[in-house]
């Protein structure tokens, strides 16, 4: 995912919760959880930055998985209501489609795919 998509559900996750969006604490937030400095967050950074949430709460599994599925409900309602390009049903169906045209698997179409 890249800043401006973690902004944008970020910021609309805050808002559905009532919560003031703080760009420059997001925008820090980011950059510590970039750790290549990609200017992307790879699905280990992300987790690494939700664990290290976590951590400091001294949660019982359960309510850890408890919270994690109701993030997830509230990312996925989030993005239904940002359109046809954020739509997750959308995206894991064009995500498909890539990956038939994508021979070799890397992730990315070469002139010969």
């Amino acid at each position: 995912i890249d800043e401006s998509e973690f902004f944008k559900l970020e910021m609309k996750m805050c808002i559905g919760r009532g919560e003031v969006f703080d760009p420059k604490a997001e925008q820090a937030a980011f950059t510590l959880t970039d750790g290549d400095r990609s200017g992307t967050m790879s699905f280990d950074e992300f987790r690494d930055r939700k664990m290290r949430f976590i951590t400091g709460q001294r949660w019982s599994p359960e309510h850890v998985i408890s919270v994690f599925k109701e993030m997830t409900e509230q990312a996925m309602a989030e993005r239904k209501k940002m359109g046809p390009r954020w739509h997750p049903g959308i995206r894991r169906v064009l995500n498909q489609l890539f990956q038939l045209y994508d021979d070799n698997g890397d992730r990315v179409l070469d002139p010969v795919e």
